[in-house]
């Protein structure tokens, strides 16, 4: 998980008080019920008849008029710039093949181009303004707490109709694999599985954990285990927190560690499954049964990696991921896909960022390891997508792919390792074109492009030296989550990647700004914004700054940043400032892994757009793309 989650997690309910009360009430109402004979007749019918209209109302043939298929390749963080050297470098004859004789052009994005925000676009056909998704990261302006966008309640974050939803209308056999934005899933006229959105069994966006004989890492964003530098020794692995009679409580599952140095191996036992590792080698998945009470039972998935036998010994364990063949949460729609996938292709990644790239950061994998799980999970995906390619005979047919927008994160200033991944999306569609009919449309486009960056701006940094933001008793740094921000002061502050918002009275919480003076102090700010440079290299920082009415978000939308900043190239948002926090310097330079990044004005980060057919799409953006798929089935708005 590259992105920052500021959540806290699921806590799931024992059912046990539940169903105590429900026996004594169901017991006594049977009781009186049955007295008279004939109630028991007229029970019997009725649930017969319920259960008949049931399975009238599941039984639905899937099928539409239409000839051929629309099969979409969403393939995240494809940047032309890129596109072109790896074709120049004949690297990919089949995107080549189809810029000369198809249909190719750099594809408009999204204000801000982040990946929720353009595929929620494409989802939609609308801008942000209608489908209200702005940011990976929300604020709830009475009480200033923030949230991933896509845990906010635990509900669809998209506003407004999707393309699947459309097509339902007029029955056209739609599948949806991965998509961004589609946990939990919705109910179509055919078959979805959740993509970027869906969590791991904590609720979180993917936390790790590490068992190590080493002095454990106060900073890290995994869990960590401590390890005696023992042979053998029992240790639990951490799972979800659960809630029983007013006490909350963190679930368990015993996991016994056996380490032989003589053979170089690690044994590791646990549920009755043996697991034996070598170093540097990850594990097949592991089923993980976590029990709240009799009744309850949370399943889920992970994978061992083992970093270092000795002389110190570290155990990875992958963020537990739902079991797709027994998810606690819909991950599917209908409810059993996933467990059919299971069924016919194995066990794979549910967690809607499965590239742990914060492992890959604090040094838990190293390059070879991250690598290799990326190759991993691309390969799940792959085997899934071309084993229901081959079913769906026609409609609409859309899988997603996110390895590039991860690999150009981490590997920016390594391209021969993006080349080579952007190798294997071309492979994927020489495959699909060899699967395709005369009639089959192929569409491929990228949300957003790609670019590195050298310096990381703290937004909040520069709205306190400006005078815009006002920390409590003078301090002059303070933490995340808009600690320390003194709210009686402050008239502007940032959280997320490209957002300002005024601290506005009557909507924030600790509003000042006056709704009269808040269009001024719009100028005024956006003003201010432009003319920033960066005095490391005496650059410009910010390229636009967009307020509501110039996007035609309406003023009383209060998910809605009151600006939004662009960045240009070489320069984004820091960490600090996606999660409200007030660093003592303006500027850092940036020194992670992570390297690369698509968060700056979306004139400077356009997408791809190309197909087997001529779609003659003049500067087509984002939003254009579902609406011209429809018209090719002759879509009615219904």
């Amino acid at each position: 998980m590259g992105y920052i989650d500021p959540g806290t997690g699921y806590v799931f309910s024992s059912i046990v008080p539940v169903i105590l009360g429900f026996l004594a009430t169901f017991i006594v109402t049977i009781m009186a019920f049955f007295a008279k004979r004939k109630n028991l007749i007229v029970l019997i019918i009725i649930i017969a008849l319920i259960a008949t209209m049931i399975l009238m109302f599941n039984k639905k043939t899937i099928s539409n008029k239409a000839k051929g298929r629309v099969v979409i390749l969403g393939i995240d963080g494809m940047d032309p710039n890129i596109l072109s050297q790896a074709i120049e470098k004949k690297l990919m004859p089949n995107f080549k093949k189809l810029k000369e004789k198809g249909y190719y052009s750099e594809l408009q994005t999204t204000i801000p181009p982040q990946s929720p925000v353009a595929w929620a676009s494409f989802a939609t056909g609308t801008d942000p303004s209608e489908h209200g998704i702005y940011d990976f990261i929300v604020r709830d302006p009475k009480n200033y707490q923030l949230d991933l966008v896509w845990m906010e309640n635990i509900k669809s974050a998209i506003r407004g109709e999707t393309f699947w939803q459309k097509a339902g209308k007029n029955n056209i056999d739609t599948t949806v694999l991965f998509l961004p934005n589609t946990f939990p899933p919705n109910s179509l006229y055919g078959r979805m599985i959740s993509g970027m959105g869906t969590p791991d069994i904590l609720g979180t966006a993917g936390k790790f954990s590490l068992f190590t004989t080493k002095k454990l890492n106060k900073n890290s964003r995994g869990n960590q285990v401590s390890l005696d530098n023992i042979e053998t020794q029992m240790v639990n692995i951490p799972g979800p927190r659960y809630q029983a009679f007013n006490e909350k409580k963190v679930t368990n599952i015993p996991l016994k560690i056996q380490r032989n140095k003589e053979k170089k191996e690690l044994i590791l036992i646990v549920q009755n499954q043996k697991i034996i590792l070598k170093e540097g080698k990850f594990s097949d998945w592991i089923k993980l049964e976590f029990k709240i009470d009799f009744f309850t039972k949370i399943n889920g998935i992970a994978k061992f990696y083992l970093k270092q036998l000795s002389p110190d010994l570290e155990i990875y364990l992958s963020p537990i991921n739902f079991d797709p063949s027994k998810p606690i949460k819909d991950i599917s729609y209908p409810k059993a896909y996933s467990k059919d996938l299971v069924k016919e292709y194995g066990l794979f990644y549910t967690q809607g960022l499965p590239h742990d790239t914060w492992a890959l950061e604090e040094g838990v994998f190293d390059d070879r390891a991250f690598l290799e799980n990326a190759e991993s999970i691309f390969k799940e995906r792959e085997v899934i997508y071309f084993g229901e390619l081959v079913k769906q005979k026609t409609g609409i047919f859309f899988s997603y792919f996110g390895i590039t927008d991860t690999i150009s994160h981490m590997y920016w200033k390594d391209p021969e390792v993006i080349f080579k991944f952007y190798k294997k999306i071309d492979d994927i569609v020489g495959k699909t074109l060899s699967k395709l009919n005369k009639e089959d449309t192929l569409i491929i486009l990228s949300d957003h492009g790609f670019a590195g960056f050298d310096w990381e701006f703290n937004l909040n940094s520069w709205l306190r030296d400006d005078g815009y933001l006002v920390l409590k008793d003078g301090a002059e740094t303070g933490g995340t989550l808009l600690d320390q921000v003194d709210w009686e002061k402050t008239k502007a502050y940032a959280i997320g990647y490209n957002g300002v918002y005024l601290n506005l009275k009557g909507r924030e919480e600790g509003g000042i700004v006056e709704k009269k003076d808040s269009q001024a102090l719009e100028e005024k700010l956006k003003k201010d914004l432009l003319q920033i440079i960066n005095p490391n290299d005496n650059s410009k920082v910010i390229k636009n700054a967009y307020t509501k009415e110039e996007l035609k978000i309406k003023n009383d939308d209060s998910n809605s940043p009151d600006l939004f900043v662009g960045y240009f190239k070489g320069i984004r948002s820091s960490w600090d400032t996606a999660v409200g926090a007030t660093p003592k310097n303006i500027f850092n330079k940036r020194v992670d892994k992570w390297s690369g990044d698509h968060l700056f004005d979306a004139s400077e980060v356009p997408g791809v757009l190309l197909s087997n057919k001529n779609l003659k799409l003049k500067n087509p953006q984002i939003t254009q793309i579902m609406p011209f798929v429809l018209k090719l089935f002759k879509y009615e708005n219904r």
